[in-house]
């Protein structure tokens, strides 16, 4: 619950849109050594988990440790527009994970593993569509402004709002 509640605040809460940026090449070397940051961050936790235990190092081995790599990767690759909405779109699906999981979890001892796949796989769309929604509804009846305690485009720091082109009285559109 704590997950699905921190991705319709943070969803509700985005700043508005960003300015794009082209491309540039990627070099050949980017994706091998992206891969071999996220295999020894990912080795060096499992090497930590008798010190965190199994939860935590489960957790910190999963989204957060490709985030890890994968967003300054792509900041300096593509702009910080693009790695923007990287973590945005991360923010958005891993609702849909959770629901995944729990459709799994709840299901699978009645109905078996394979049925109980097969239905987490059809839930999978409604966590984002139900967090997209739901992220509407609060920022429209203006909720989130007592709840979260920030004006919405204040989550960046002035000179990166600037740079990215982001609005400090807008949020995003959550209709794309």
């Amino acid at each position: 619950m704590i997950a699905l509640a921190v991705a319709v605040v943070g969803i509700a809460t985005w700043p508005a849109g960003t300015s794009a940026r082209a491309a540039t090449a990627t070099p050949a070397w980017s994706v091998p050594l992206r891969m071999v940051l996220v295999t020894l961050t990912v080795v060096g936790l499992a090497a930590l988990e008798p010190l965190l235990g199994v939860v935590l190092a489960g957790a910190l081995a999963s989204l957060p440790t490709i985030l890890l790599v994968m967003t300054p990767a792509v900041h300096w690759s593509q702009g910080p527009a693009d790695a923007v909405t990287l973590v945005w779109g991360t923010l958005v699906s891993i609702t849909g994970t959770v629901v995944f999981l729990v459709v799994l979890v709840a299901t699978a001892p009645a109905l078996g593993l394979w049925p109980a796949l097969a239905l987490a796989l059809l839930a999978l769309p409604v966590g984002p569509a139900a967090t997209r929604a739901l992220a509407s509804r609060l920022r429209r009846a203006g909720l989130l402004r007592g709840l979260v305690g920030v004006e919405v485009g204040v989550l960046a720091p002035p000179l990166h709002r600037q740079q990215l082109g982001v609005d400090p009285a807008g949020v995003r559109e959550l209709g794309r």
